[in-house]
């Protein structure tokens, strides 16, 4: 039994308690169903037009709870593959979830289309490919109920005994899968600059050779990422990927579709991303779509003004739309109402004792001198704070900044 499903357990006795008590509840399109008498393995209820009491077992209620927490956002048609009663399942967890406990949301997408989604940020921890270290400290450290990472394609592609898998089971670490797009963007920008140095250069010179050696090390390093390929990759490793990202082409949003619609077609479903870059018809078309969820992609390329007003447009066009921000570990995860996010953020603590609050970065040497903070407990607090986002439905409190209590025996530099 994992931490969704004791978390589960929880929500569906605290609901059940409430159910018995008002005799009833309301399905996500306000029509009653009333309670007739539960036991200990099922629930019996009727509705206005029904002649006799229908049941639903308990297991399964607990387990489209659970499946809520994992996901983070249901539809009532997504509902269908725990009962045929997904309407009277739906409105369950609206009477858990959103008006008891008040953790999530309910949306009205048209008028047969609901959605709930959880508040709260999920944290994608970065950068942790080929670095089993930082895996072993999500693991330890993390306050979510579940290790998630992000993985690049474009790194993982090369690993041909898949370590990083083995590292993730380790660990406990579900993976979600970036296509690796954005670092061949930059390695043929860097391939462009290194021509372009060698172009300013003497023939035949010894600098000119050296270079040379540079841009042809840098050409074997530029390779393409072949769609066929990453659609092949993630059906082999679907048991520990939990999305993936589309392979997205920055500023061209008709051969990003193109690369969707084939993954689509090979059984994959991606997360499609919009870029700043694309302007905001192309965000338009992507959300009249329906899409569980969208990432935001390209910021990197904006100002820290830019980004605000970036998101500040989306999520006042867009506020039922579930958003995923790539690259972002910045103060904006405490302004917006973010479905998730990742960042190699939290690798800076290790790096340069860089804190991550809802201020931003602020170097623990400078700002919280007070203390003599260690590249292990920086990077430590790291994980806590932003993992710790997932169950912050109210909001994050602002707290002191301490450094976490250690545990036994974590040095990095063991492995």
């Amino acid at each position: 039994m994992n931490k969704y499903d004791i978390r589960a357990i929880e929500h569906e006795r605290t609901a059940l308690k409430r159910f018995k008590k008002q005799g009833k509840l309301l399905t996500c399109n306000n029509s009653e169903n009333f309670i007739e008498k539960v036991d200990s393995k099922f629930i019996y209820f009727r509705t206005n037009k029904s002649k006799s009491a229908n049941k639903v077992s308990r297991e399964l209620i607990r387990k489209a709870i659970a499946y809520l927490l994992y996901k983070r956002s249901v539809t009532r048609q997504q509902l269908e593959k725990f009962n045929h009663f997904n309407s009277f399942i739906m409105g369950f967890l609206r009477l858990a979830l959103v008006e008891i406990k008040q953790i999530a949301r309910l949306q009205v997408l048209t008028n047969r289309v609901h959605r709930i989604v959880m508040k709260g940020v999920r944290f994608f921890f970065a950068g942790l490919d080929r670095d089993p270290a930082m895996m072993y400290m999500v693991n330890e450290y993390s306050q979510a109920l579940g290790n998630w990472v992000l993985m690049s394609y474009w790194h993982l592609r090369h690993d041909k005994h898949e370590n990083w898998k083995r590292n993730a089971r380790k660990y406990k670490c579900m993976v979600l899968l970036d296509s690796g797009e954005f670092s061949y963007y930059k390695a043929r920008r860097k391939l462009r600059e290194e021509q372009r140095l060698l172009a300013t250069m003497v023939e035949g010179t010894h600098q000119w050779n050296r270079q040379l050696l540079v841009v042809e090390e840098q050409a074997r390093k530029t390779v393409p990422i072949s769609i066929k390929e990453y659609a092949e990759f993630v059906k082999k490793h679907q048991d520990i990927i939990f999305g993936c990202f589309n392979l997205d082409v920055v500023g061209d949003p008709i051969k990003s579709k193109i690369n969707a619609n084939y993954l689509r077609s090979q059984g994959v479903n991606p997360i499609e991303i919009w870029h700043p870059q694309s302007g905001f018809d192309a965000l338009g078309k992507l959300v009249s779509e329906e899409h569980e969820l969208l990432a935001i992609g390209g910021m990197v390329f904006l100002s820290e003004e830019e980004r605000g007003q970036i998101l500040d447009k989306v999520f006042s066009l867009y506020p039922d739309q579930p958003f995923h921000i790539l690259g972002c570990s910045s103060s904006a995860l405490y302004r917006y109402p973010i479905f998730s996010s990742d960042s190699t953020g939290p690798i800076m603590g290790r790096r340069y004792l860089s804190l991550i609050t809802e201020n931003g970065h602020v170097k623990a040497d400078e700002e919280h001198k007070w203390h003599d903070w260690t590249e292990e407990e920086a990077l430590a607090f790291n994980i806590r704070q932003l993992s710790s986002l997932e169950e912050a439905y109210d909001g994050v409190q602002i707290e002191m900044v301490t450094p976490p209590e250690m545990h036994t025996g974590v040095q990095l530099s063991i492995f």
